[in-house]
């Protein structure tokens, strides 16, 4: 059977009393075979250098698409002119030594070729990179199920099932299918490791060097607050606040009732003041982390929040204007606290901040925002000045984009800029009447 291979044409294969293979009509040496069970698997047939017929197999429908089969089948097909033999360099892999899993390449716990210790990537990252501890702590979440794993696991194949699988499987946080450019920044981490990894020897080539990234046809996504959510959110924040206060003058009844001494009154709520503040200054969670009390300037003509190069996305400091919102949230903040020096937003220890994701939760859902994040906050931030009419040179200034086409995702959020635009054009001059003929004898 002889058939162009597409979506539409593999699904409508029917099972048979045996298994059969489909070929492709314009590729040849590709073929789609079909099990009695329904399964369908892409495969390519060719012939190695001794002339001995072979078959190696791609992938099946549904983990694979029918384009990444064929293109798969097309490189496979052109080793094979070449005079390669794909089969053969598959089985020769399987008797090397095995590689390091994902976990032990972390770690350390392996050994570089000619017996000398493994390096620990996870350490690595923390030592030459600003995020490397997130780094290593997203590859040892995102990819748990590859973790016990060796890295030569990897192929193009098992790239494209992995990224199917995710697109297809909601968020666990905002019920919403993950974006294309979720998946492919998702990715990024375990491209470099295994890049990595035959830097210092423990792979021979990269297996996902020809993975390319999905296309992303939804661009960068705005969510940002509409005025009624706004209120929904300002209203949670004070209702968090009422109920801490509620439980804290409940606990010192009881420490009373004992005789035991009882706590503040007041209820300091750093959610609260972070919220506020990113929805004011448009800070990344990485930076509102960082901020340090001597970054800012709350007194004078001028108040300000300084974005230390150190702490900002691409090493770009930046001064931020405060308005009077943010300055009364950050004055409140200081004085509940009693802090002068240091990070504004420590830890319980005292440490910097790694995420406050459970507290952002239950108030995101509180104030019943659905398919809404943190960083939506800054979105938030910057959509309003769009909106009022702020350009987007100042806004790209303000957020600390270093490339203009990111902040471009906002233009479409002035609906009148067009109009507005074409009603500044001056009008053409009005024609006037053509002028009398004063010559003699004539009216």
């Amino acid at each position: 059977m002889r058939i162009k291979l597409t979506t539409e044409s593999v699904k409508a294969l029917a099972p048979g009393a045996a298994r059969y293979d489909a070929w492709d009509s314009e590729l040849s040496g590709f073929v789609c075979r079909v099990t009695p069970e329904g399964t369908r698997t892409f495969a390519v047939v060719y012939r190695d250098p001794a002339g001995r017929r072979k078959r190696l197999t791609l992938g099946k429908f549904g983990a694979v698409t029918v384009d990444r089969a064929r293109k798969a089948a097309e490189v496979e097909l052109a080793r094979v002119r070449l005079g390669e033999d794909p089969q053969q360099e598959k089985r020769a892999k399987r008797t090397e030594a095995p590689a390091p899993t994902l976990r032990e390449f972390l770690e350390g716990a392996y050994k570089l070729p000619g017996g000398k210790a493994g390096l620990a990537y996870a350490e690595w990252l923390a030592t030459h990179r600003k995020s490397g501890a997130k780094t290593a702590s997203d590859l040892r979440s995102i990819f748990a199920a590859y973790l016990d794993k060796p890295l030569d696991v990897w192929t193009p194949w098992l790239a494209e099932k992995w990224r199917s699988e995710r697109m297809r499987k909601p968020s666990a946080r905002t019920g919403r299918p993950i974006a294309a450019e979720t998946v492919n920044r998702d990715l990024a981490p375990l491209r470099a490791a295994l890049a990595k990894a035959v830097e210092w020897g423990v792979l021979k080539a990269h297996p996902l060097a020809g993975v390319k990234k999905v296309k992303e046809t939804g661009g960068h996504r705005v969510r940002y607050l509409s005025d009624a959510e706004e209120s929904a959110l300002r209203a949670a924040l004070d209702d968090r606040a009422a109920e801490k206060l509620t439980r804290r003058a409940s606990a010192n009844r009881w420490r009373a009732a004992r005789g035991r001494e009882g706590k503040p009154a007041e209820v300091p709520d750093p959610l609260r003041a972070m919220v506020l503040l990113t929805l004011n200054s448009g800070l990344r969670r990485g930076e509102l982390y960082a901020l340090e009390w001597g970054d800012l300037e709350l007194a004078g003509r001028n108040p300000s929040l300084h974005v230390r190069a150190a702490a900002a996305k691409g090493q770009k400091p930046r001064d931020i204007p405060l308005n009077p919102e943010a300055i009364a949230v950050l004055k409140e903040w200081q004085k509940e606290t009693g802090a002068a020096a240091g990070l504004v937003f420590p830890g319980k220890e005292g440490e910097p901040l790694t995420n406050h994701d459970t507290a952002w939760d239950r108030l995101r859902k509180r104030a019943k925002l659905r398919a809404f994040r943190w960083h939506d906050l800054r979105h938030s931030f910057a959509s309003k000045l769009v909106q009022s009419g702020v350009g987007l040179e100042v806004v790209r200034e303000l957020l600390g984009h270093a490339d203009f086409s990111q902040t471009l995702v906002y233009a479409h959020l002035r609906p009148d800029a067009k109009r507005e635009a074409v009603r500044r054009l001056a009008p053409p001059p009005t024609a006037a009447e053509p002028p009398a003929d004063t010559r003699p004898g004539r009216r």
